[in-house]
């Protein structure tokens, strides 16, 4: 926030910034540092991939998290370095579509993984409902 507001204070007095490619590339850093940190967040209703398969068993939540924490991370860094070679005008809809795309990612994955876990603890001959 301290960044923005001193970036926000030299477009003022007169310094030429790109702030939109300095904010994504920002929000692309935090996406480093969270992926990093996020596999290691304890099952919590405020913070994380809050689905309902994640918060009824801690190994999807655990699972789920790791993965999302490599995606955000190798993908945070794949982006930031070929950010580079795609025009400026489709910085914003692919930075718009990583965030997107890893979110929507981690739904599927942990009802994947919440399925693989409940059909690995069922008996086999227990009937299914």
């Amino acid at each position: 926030m301290s960044f923005g507001s001193l970036l926000i204070a030299a477009t003022g007095l007169g310094y030429y910034f790109n702030a939109i490619r300095i904010g994504i590339n920002v929000l692309l850093l935090f996406f480093v540092v969270l992926g990093n940190y996020i596999g290691t967040v304890r099952p919590n209703y405020f913070v994380g991939v809050r689905t309902p398969w994640t918060l009824e068993n801690d190994m999807v939540w655990r699972a789920t998290h790791r993965m999302i924490g490599r995606v955000w991370v190798f993908g945070a860094l794949a982006f930031l370095a070929l950010q580079f070679a795609i025009k400026q005008s489709l910085v914003m809809p692919c930075f718009v579509a990583f965030f997107l795309v890893t979110g929507a990612l981690s739904i599927p994955y942990s009802w994947w993984r919440f399925q693989s876990s409940e059909s690995a603890h069922r008996p086999p001959n227990a009937p299914t409902v």
